[in-house]
């Protein structure tokens, strides 16, 4: 942004710190407000108990799962500066065209005058910007709203295909070692705690130690010494391509100790249901067009571009909603056939979460969830700060509207114990200390 005395180009790390500010007071309302006022909340997910919304990325609000928070930042950073300092003329640097149109609106809007320094990202946006004739401009929008559409299509058949060619073998090759699993626990059924895993991803050797899940430390072994049979649903995180080979290996090692594959607990309707049906794209296409042209305002931005751009990802290509669908069933299955007292899952607000939730509700057994905090605390962990109505609460009924959330959720320190009593009820909030590091717990 040059400065409009034509001196050096503006400092934009001056407004680093305002611009984090700006995005972490606003971005957790913003996200909410905006898929409860629009209808996305309205789209059903699994089985009309969650809103799809809760099952995708984008309602996890973590830099590391979608690129919106990035390009609000760029845009809150421009929009201070240009406020700040007025310049007659913005260079922009960047491939990405609803970035760059974004930008440009909100120097437009300060009477800046927006150059853009890089070429649009494909051969055919180049042409539709170089043509000079109405019909050849035409044609190549025409083309290129066809490429979309047909790319479109076949990105959506081929996710969901390989989706189920995934999930079908992992239930046919694990389907029996599940229930060797459960056959030895039988007895102990109605003292059971159950462990949310990923393996092998999320299971390590320590100090000579047996492979455990690292999320959870020794809490299961101390568990198991005050009676309760501890048991590890969960999802296996490797592919099965090449698996043959160790397949009897892995197979041993789960079985001891005590993982349940939900891909092996569900049914081929269900598999059906959830990778063949198109019920949530057909959703969302109509959501869409219900939409039509309204602005989507971050303050006085409008963002439109970039946040659809995100929610096309995720609700028409992504494969999060349909696993996470899934993990919904298979939860279900596994606490209507084992009724387990006691659920602990790894906490970080994420959809797979609220799926697990939303299985283990859905029956009559009503196990009790409890979330353990895996991870570090700070003022810019975004998912843990929750707009008003955002996240259900005891004694109200649950709606489309409200994320699922734990019964009870266990933290390390002070910093978010107070965070989240502030949002929470006092006594759903537990100070429990570094489960996760039992080593720092001795000291």
């Amino acid at each position: 942004a040059p400065d409009p005395d034509g001196g050096a180009p503006v400092d934009l790390s001056l407004f680093a710190d305002a611009a984090h500010e700006w995005i972490r007071e606003r971005y957790p309302s913003f996200t909410y407000e905006f898929a409860r006022a629009s209808g996305l909340l309205d789209i059903p997910g699994w089985r009309r108990i969650v809103a799809a919304y809760w099952l995708v990325p984008f309602s996890e609000r973590s830099p590391m799962r979608t690129g919106l928070i990035e390009h609000l930042y760029h845009l809150t950073l421009v929009g201070l500066a240009v406020e700040k300092h007025g310049p007659r003329e913005l260079r922009v640097v960047t491939d990405d065209d609803k970035l760059w149109c974004a930008i440009a609106r909100l120097a437009t809007a300060h009477g800046a005058t927006v150059l853009r320094s890089a070429s649009p990202q494909t051969f055919v946006s180049r042409a539709v910007l170089t043509a000079r004739s109405w019909w050849l401009r035409r044609a190549t929008e025409t083309a290129l709203r066809a490429h979309r559409l047909c790319t479109g299509i076949w990105r959506i058949v081929r996710a969901r295909a390989r989706l189920f060619a995934e999930a079908w073998s992992k239930r046919r090759l694990f389907r029996e070692q599940a229930s060797e699993v459960m056959a030895t626990r039988e007895r102990k059924l109605g003292n059971l705690a159950a462990f949310y895993t990923r393996y092998p991803v999320l299971w390590e050797n320590v100090d000579g130690h047996p492979s455990r899940d690292r999320n959870f430390g020794t809490f299961p072994d101390y568990l198991a010494r005050q009676g309760f049979d501890v048991v590890y649903p969960g999802v296996f995180s490797s592919g099965v391509v090449g698996l043959r080979p160790t397949l009897s290996a892995v197979r041993a090692e789960a079985s001891k100790r005590g993982i349940v594959f939900l891909d092996a607990l569900v049914s081929v309707g269900e598999l059906l249901r959830v990778y063949l049906a198109v019920g949530h794209v057909v959703r969302y296409l109509l959501w869409r067009a219900r939409l039509g042209r309204r602005p989507i305002l971050f303050g006085d931005i409008d963002v439109r571009e970039l946040v659809l751009r995100e929610l096309d990802a995720e609700f028409l290509y992504g494969t999060e909603l349909l696993t996470n669908c899934m993990r919904a069933y298979g939860f279900q299955r596994f606490c209507r056939r084992y009724r387990p007292r006691v659920i602990f899952h790894p906490f970080e607000y994420q959809p797979m979460e609220r799926a697990l939730y939303a299985g283990a509700k859905a029956g009559l057994s009503q196990p009790v969830v409890v979330g353990l905090q895996t991870g570090m605390f700070s003022s810019n962990r975004l998912a843990w700060f929750y707009a008003e109505g955002e996240i259900s609460m005891p004694g109200v009924i649950p709606t489309h509207h409200r994320s699922p959330f734990p019964d009870y959720l266990a933290v390390y320190g002070t910093l978010a114990y107070a965070t989240l009593s502030r949002q929470c009820p006092p006594d759903r909030i537990l100070l429990a200390g570094p489960i996760r590091y039992p080593e720092i717990r001795q000291e």
